[in-house]
């Protein structure tokens, strides 16, 4: 309920954004019950402004949220891979044959027989993924990366390992004449006192292009109390320099 000392003085406050002779007698009965219906109404409209902009902002700190959160959660919570992980992991394989160059984006360094270029295809929940190009006698191979994790964590970094392991694992891939194909192998487990673990998964494909070809997901101390997970597709060079 609007006060009536309120309500007079709202009255007379008029006159100084009304055009001509101020306005300063003393409201009637009816003039209070207008502006006190007026106060009610302008009341009701600014609380309801209120609301409206809170309800933004806090759904815009959800989403913003959600879409930081989203490809974090993928790697370290997920059971099982989304749609979105299998779909680009698919694609990645399957341009294997095509020796990456159709997600091949530009290039981002080149150091010594190394060049290293963008992925135009990312893995839901990876820091980076590229495109590493060796042009030594002994490897002339293309390896598609992805940094799954990189950090100073060491539990975060083992989860994100076995994860990635798990989820790898479980996408269910189909080849270009639909049949189903995946990867298969077993984890191996890391201990903090070994600054590098690798666990090696085969693709399960009858055909001679993938041969050896295998996802290797690698946890790596890279510096003094930091970590990084890598997932790397390729086929594997052995000691003396013949591709497999």
């Amino acid at each position: 309920m609007i006060n009536s000392s309120v309500i007079d003085l709202a009255y007379h406050n008029r006159k100084k954004f009304t055009a001509g002779n101020p306005v300063d007698k003393v409201p009637t009965s009816q003039e209070k019950i207008h502006i006190s219906h007026c106060c009610m109404i302008c009341g009701l409209i600014l609380n309801r402004s209120k609301q409206s902009l809170m309800k933004k902002h806090l759904l815009t700190i959800v989403l913003l949220t959600m879409i930081a959160t989203s490809g974090f959660g993928q790697i370290y919570k997920s059971l099982l891979p989304s749609p979105q992980f299998t779909k680009a992991l698919e694609s990645i394989v399957l341009d294997f044959r095509l020796d990456y160059k159709n997600i091949q984006g530009n290039i981002a360094d080149s150091l010594g027989q190394v060049e290293t270029y963008q992925s135009t295809v990312k893995l839901p929940g990876a820091v980076d993924c590229r495109i590493l190009r060796f042009h030594s006698a002994v490897d002339t191979t293309a390896c598609w990366q992805a940094i799954v994790y990189s950090g100073e964590n060491y539990r975060d970094a083992v989860r994100a390992y076995e994860n990635t392991v798990r989820l790898v694992k479980k996408s269910n891939m189909r080849w270009i004449d639909n049949t189903q194909m995946k990867f298969t192998g077993e984890l191996v487990a890391p201990r903090e006192n070994i600054r590098f673990t690798t666990s090696t998964l085969l693709l399960t494909l009858d055909d001679p292009r993938y041969i050896d070809f295998r996802a290797e997901i690698e946890l790596i101390s890279t510096e003094f109390d930091r970590w990084e997970v890598q997932l790397n597709l390729s086929k594997k060079v052995d000691v003396v320099g013949e591709l497999h």
